[in-house]
């Protein structure tokens, strides 16, 4: 709800003044109110699946809050999921506003009909702690336990092997 207040403020923050703009130019043609329908219809309709698709899921509201629309299998959400997500809002808001909300109450994963429809859901990012340097001083091997490698594939102790080899050259 927080995200949705912040994203909604935003768009207030741009509306008002363009409203009020074309209020106070006096726009009474055409063309000028074919202008303004066009940026009020950009601001409230595009606003969610442009910022998503560009900035990986989120919206200035959703990053604020640390929030990200995936895909139901944890991948990113790509635009046709966006888009339909998207495009079942414009249902749920102009003719059932309440239908998200019941919605989120009643699905396991918090899930409003435009993520049934796109197979998506809205994650809370966790924060990574900072990566700690390793101490590759050298260490008395007879107080240092083995290190049972035998579970690893090949391709998986090919990896290790590969990134030790070259961890000098990595940023810390």
């Amino acid at each position: 709800m927080i995200a949705w207040l912040l994203d909604s403020l935003i768009q207030a923050a741009v509306l008002i003044p363009v409203t009020i703009g074309f209020a106070a130019d006096g726009a009474g043609g055409q063309a000028e109110l074919v202008i303004f329908l066009i940026l009020l219809f950009s601001l409230v309709w595009l606003y969610y699946p442009l910022f998503e698709w560009l900035w990986g899921g989120q919206t200035p509201g959703k990053r604020a809050q640390r929030i990200r629309v995936v895909r139901t299998n944890g991948q990113p959400a790509g635009f046709p999921a966006i888009m339909v997500r998207n495009l079942v809002r414009i249902v749920e808001v102009l003719l059932f506003p309440f239908i998200a909300v019941i919605c989120m109450l009643v699905t396991r994963r918090a899930q409003r009909l435009g993520d049934l429809a796109a197979g998506t859901m809205v994650i809370r990012e966790r924060s990574m702690p900072a990566p700690q340097a390793l101490d590759l001083r050298e260490v008395d091997d007879r107080r240092v336990p083995g290190l049972d490698t035998s579970r690893l594939s090949e391709r998986e102790y090919g990896l290790i092997r590969s990134f030790l080899s070259r961890r000098e050259k990595l940023d810390p």
